[in-house]
């Protein structure tokens, strides 16, 4: 069993899955580019339900999704 500290992405589920040698570390280090980030849609739910729960305010929402939008 492995815990990982971020959601894997499909290529690095699909690398574990058909993975043939146990313990070795299929799943290379994030790089630092977007591919290891949520795409905007997953992240913009992420937020408004963060907003819609009381977590953030409108202002902190607005200023999250801009910075989403801007990252496009």
């Amino acid at each position: 069993m492995r815990i990982y500290n971020r959601a894997l992405s499909a290529a690095e589920i699909k690398a574990l899955a058909t993975a043939t040698h146990a313990g070795v570390d299929v799943i290379p280090t994030p790089s630092a580019d977007n591919s290891a980030k949520p795409d905007a849609a997953e992240r913009l739910k992420k937020v408004k339900a963060l907003y819609d729960q009381g977590l953030i305010n409108k202002e902190d929402y607005d200023k999250k999704v801009k910075e989403i939008m801007d990252s496009l």
